[in-house]
């Protein structure tokens, strides 16, 4: 794992005070939570094909999951990893049917601590 201390430090930070994430989740997801709501901790580390641990932050809102990434190098690799640790996510809260699965992903983000060339210049919002 290649972390950085910004990339530790945000992580501590969510593990031990999640309530400083809430006005974080509420400006990026348009949401009205109080500084109070009940947040509960997901698991934060999965395991890769290749063995490599990755860890993040994953909180769960009532019934809604976030997951939020602190990226602070340019890495052209975030949106695949981003997709590989919502699914994993996803898989594993899935519920069961009958005979169908309910795999709902997570809200999910990424905080770009510094800038460079191919960093965003805005935030996008898919709807699906």
């Amino acid at each position: 794992m290649n972390n950085t201390i910004f990339d530790d430090v945000f992580r501590t930070m969510i593990e031990k005070m999640p309530y400083l994430a809430v006005p974080l989740i509420n400006e990026v997801f348009h949401t009205s939570y109080p500084e109070d709501v009940k947040i509960t901790q997901l698991r934060n580390e999965h395991q890769q094909e290749d063995g490599e641990i990755i860890t993040d932050s994953c909180l769960l809102i009532g019934k809604k999951m976030y997951h939020i990434e602190c990226q602070s190098t340019d890495d052209m690799t975030m949106v695949i990893r981003m997709i590989e640790y919502d699914f994993a996510i996803g898989i594993e809260h899935a519920e069961k049917q009958g005979r169908r699965y309910r795999i709902e992903f997570p809200k999910s983000c990424v905080l770009f601590l510094r800038s460079s060339g191919n960093t965003p210049d805005y935030l996008e919002e898919i709807n699906s």
